[in-house]
């Protein structure tokens, strides 16, 4: 478990212990427990009501299909409470996945590497972003004067879209903007100096594979964002 410490000031040893020994879980397992306790101080600070009501609210076709009665219907859904709570399972999931695209897009260089080795190198690279990220947005809440106007889309704007109006900037735009994220950026140069340790890869390739992957995830969501 020290390893979630190490990897902030040591990483290079943390992800060369994952090449020997496969170790994946820790980082998720923490992800898990900070997703869970900063969910439950997030529903002490604002309730999961404002932020869905905030949400619906963002949209002008929401606005005018479902009405004031309406909006307030569907933000007091209890089944919301439970989804304040998901995101703390449901990005340890992701990662699972995203190390599984990762591992087959390894694959191409021929060099050998186990999925347990990807895992490991993804899980503690995202674990540091993770950290920061929901300690930032639990410090922006908190010292919010007005909970109920933050902007819950873009709360930590470290990105392009945080300079943008989401009622006058098309759908597609904004979705590109947002995901134009310096902390972002972070994550994908780190994943792919993890990758570079356990896979003897060199990180000029992994930074291609890993920045390939997100720009095709960064122009999907930004194309789904115009069906909506």
């Amino acid at each position: 478990m020290i390893a979630l410490l190490e990897v902030f000031y040591s990483p290079g040893a943390v992800f060369d212990r994952v090449r020997e020994r496969g170790t994946w879980w820790p980082p998720l397992a923490a992800i898990v427990v900070v997703g869970l306790l900063a969910g439950a101080l997030m529903m002490n600070m604002i309730s999961m009501s404002t932020i869905v009501r905030k949400q619906l609210e963002s949209n002008p076709q929401t606005v005018e299909r479902l009405g004031p009665d309406g909006i307030e219907r569907v933000a007091n859904n209890p089944a919301y409470k439970v989804l304040g709570y998901a995101g703390a399972i449901g990005l340890p999931i992701v990662i699972v996945a995203i190390s599984g695209i990762l591992m087959g897009a390894l694959s191409i260089t021929g060099q050998k590497v186990s999925f347990k080795q990807v895992l490991g190198a993804t899980a503690y690279a995202w674990w540091p972003y993770y950290l920061l990220v929901t300690a930032m947005t639990m410090l922006i809440v908190y010292l919010s004067a007005d909970r109920s106007d933050l902007n819950f889309k873009n709360l930590v704007a470290t990105n392009v879209g945080a300079f943008l109006d989401p009622q006058t900037t098309s759908k597609p735009l904004y979705s590109l903007a947002s995901s134009l994220d310096l902390l972002s950026f972070g994550l994908i140069l780190f994943i792919s100096y993890g990758l570079s340790r356990v896979s003897k890869v060199r990180m000029g390739t992994c930074a291609a594979i890993v920045f390939g992957i997100w720009a095709i995830y960064v122009l999907a969501k930004a194309g789904s964002a115009s069906l909506f």
